[in-house]
């Protein structure tokens, strides 16, 4: 006795395609059996023919009565078009399983086809297909936040270099002048930093501490202008 394997089960005919098959082959040839080789090849031809013929009139019909159902007519949009892909091989599928009587062999190895194309094209791809969309929007929408936020952190960095330069600058300007004034001060007034300035040149030059000498004093006195300079301009 033939096993039945459910339709709406295509997983467990993925699991039987392996069944042994009758050692006659796809077809029962017996009713051209005694018959010359020739004619029982164009036999063969013709009853494969027809149930191919036959396999795809019903089929067609019942396609037919799933597109006229009440509840696939209520589906909008890709709910609608996936219902549809899934009849094209849920629907050869139940014709085999209703008619496994009249196609035998040849019609359970269709099945087996049937079934295996229903868990590639319909059960697997279009999920995959959805999986790794879903997958691509998310890196992209990730790739998006962490440029932002590379942007964002790479702008604060340049902000606080900014900073660090501008402090240095700054440094740079007013510490000589801060000096001066204390020196300024420490001697009181202008007349003392100069009678400073010519009281280290002098001893320089009898003791040749340094030949630097000369050109510090420049530098002080250049120092000095810079800051009356720049105490005249806030004044």
């Amino acid at each position: 006795m033939d096993k039945v394997v459910s339709v709406d089960d295509p997983e467990s005919d993925m699991l039987n395609l392996a069944d042994p098959v009758d050692e006659r082959g796809f077809l029962d040839l017996d009713p051209f059996a005694g018959v010359p080789d020739e004619a029982r090849f164009w036999g063969v031809v013709w009853r494969v023919a027809s149930l191919n013929g036959t396999l795809w009139n019903d089929s067609l019909l019942q396609f037919n009565c799933v597109l006229l159902n009440d509840e696939v007519r209520q589906l909008r949009g890709v709910a609608y078009a996936y219902a549809l892909w899934g009849a094209v091989f849920a629907v050869p599928m139940q014709v085999l399983a209703d008619n496994e009587q009249r196609y035998g062999d040849y019609g359970r190895m269709h099945r087996k086809w049937w079934a295996a194309a229903y868990k590639t094209y319909y059960a697997y791809l279009p999920d995959l297909g959805l999986k790794t969309a879903c997958s691509l929007r998310n890196y992209v929408l990730a790739t998006k936040d962490a440029a932002v936020s590379s942007r964002r952190r790479a702008g604060e960095a340049l902000r606080i270099v900014l900073l660090i330069l501008k402090f240095l600058l700054a440094l740079a300007f007013f510490a000589p002048m801060a000096v001066y004034e204390l020196v300024e001060f420490v001697l009181l007034g202008e007349a003392g930093v100069v009678l400073a300035i010519l009281m280290m040149n002098l001893i320089n030059y009898y003791f040749e501490w340094t030949t630097l000498g000369a050109a510090a004093s420049v530098v002080f006195v250049t120092i000095g202008v810079v800051t009356h300079i720049w105490r005249g301009g806030r004044g």
